[in-house]
């Protein structure tokens, strides 16, 4: 008797694409149209990397930033006309929004409402693979939802007098708050035990064959990552995105000039309105620069806001206290720039201080590599490193 075939239908379920209205303020002279728009950009390309569709976006400039709704009352009605004409759901600020303005902006818009920080802690979220990655995602993504823990539970949460607000609401909120501090403590204390560690490792390596190490850093999809393996033949992971990779990366280089070994760290992109949160978690690993005997500060030399770029990554190696390390500019992607092309500012900027200390590079046409590898050698022996036999022979007969 021949057996009965069944078929068995899997339902799945359809995820809808968030269709978004990105929006932003410019306050003060500095926050022209063009660097307004510039910030919007970015804020839309962050949008369609966590899958959203982008319908438009709205800027405006004021002398102040309005304290209940960030934007002008009138302004807040045209975007909300806007966001029913373009059929969108969702509404992302290009500033982080305080409790208050997210409440009342998604009262009067209907819609759901999110800024540029939690954007970032979602590409994060999405993106960390290792297990203290995750625990620095998590603990950013607590260190922002606890003072908006009332905006984000709802009537539960009210304190104060009137209907609705004695009993168990404020137990419940206070238990919640209680729990997310709880939370942070365990992470914090978690992170710690790891860059003790990574400490100790380093220390390590340092004492038991005087490895130098040399820090890449940059701003997002800059291409530190594909640098890194095309100087190490390493694989890591790569894609024309922001935030491609978010866990340091430590891969060996081989400098035939240097006797030490050498490594380079592939360190998290940096970007600009980078949530306080997100520097604070991941303190510890982009300490990796603050520890480095030299710095590779690589730059998009084909992307027009590329002294914009430059000038965030100053300032957070600053914040990290790295300014007084040694460093080198990577000018990379130069086959999809001419030099005539580039930013006078930046070129300005980089070479009041060395010229020398400019490299110029292309990694997908394997251009300029062996000068950098070449000044990466002549800087740490200028440091400490032992230069090679054949080396300090060349020195001797000069």
């Amino acid at each position: 008797m021949a057996r009965k075939s069944t078929t068995v239908f899997l339902q799945t379920e359809k995820i809808e694409v968030e269709k978004a209205i990105c929006f932003g303020l410019g306050v003060g002279r500095d926050q022209t149209e063009e660097v307004l728009s510039r910030s919007l950009d970015e804020l839309a390309e962050l949008a369609r990397s966590c899958g959203a569709e982008v319908l438009g976006t709205m800027a405006q400039r004021r002398n102040r930033i309005d304290p209940s709704t960030y934007l002008g009352q009138g302004k807040v009605e045209e975007l909300k006309d806007l966001a029913e004409a373009l059929g969108a759901n969702l509404l992302i600020c290009d500033d982080e929004l305080s409790p208050a303005q997210l409440r009342n902006l998604e009262d009067i818009c209907k819609m759901k409402v999110i800024d540029r920080s939690l954007l970032i802690l979602d590409i994060f979220a999405r993106r960390a693979k290792s297990s203290e990655g995750k625990l620095q995602v998590e603990l950013a993504q607590q260190a922002y939802l606890l003072p908006r823990l009332q905006a984000s539970v709802g009537f539960h949460s009210r304190t104060g007098g009137g209907i609705g607000t004695r009993g168990p609401g404020e137990t419940i909120m206070d238990r919640d708050r209680r729990h997310i501090r709880q939370r942070m403590t365990h992470l914090r204390k978690e992170l710690k035990k790891l860059a003790e560690r990574r400490n100790r490792e380093r220390q390590q390596r340092r004492d038991r064959s005087q490895v130098f190490s040399v820090a890449v850093v940059g701003y997002t999809n800059a291409g530190k990552s594909s640098l890194v393996n095309v100087l190490t033949q390493a694989k890591l992971y790569t894609e024309d995105q922001v935030f491609a990779t978010l866990d340091p990366a430590i891969r060996s280089l081989h400098l035939p000039e240097v006797q030490q070994d050498v490594v380079l760290t592939d360190t998290v992109g940096f970007i600009r309105k980078l949530p306080h949160h997100l520097v604070e978690a991941f303190k510890s690993t982009l300490e990796e620069a603050s520890h480095a005997q030299l710095i590779l500060h690589v730059i998009d030399a084909s992307d027009p806001q590329a002294f914009d770029c430059y000038q965030v990554c100053e300032s957070l190696l600053n914040e990290l206290d790295a300014e007084k390390i040694p460093k080198i500019v990577v000018l990379n992607k130069m086959d999809l720039t001419e030099p005539e092309s580039l930013d006078p500012e930046l070129l300005a900027s980089l070479h009041s201080h060395r010229a020398d200390e400019v490299i110029y590079t292309s990694v997908v046409e394997k251009q300029g590599l062996d000068a950098l590898r070449a000044r990466i050698a002549e800087r740490l022996i200028e440091l400490g490193a032992t230069p090679s036999e054949s080396d300090e022979a060349n020195l001797c007969a000069y």
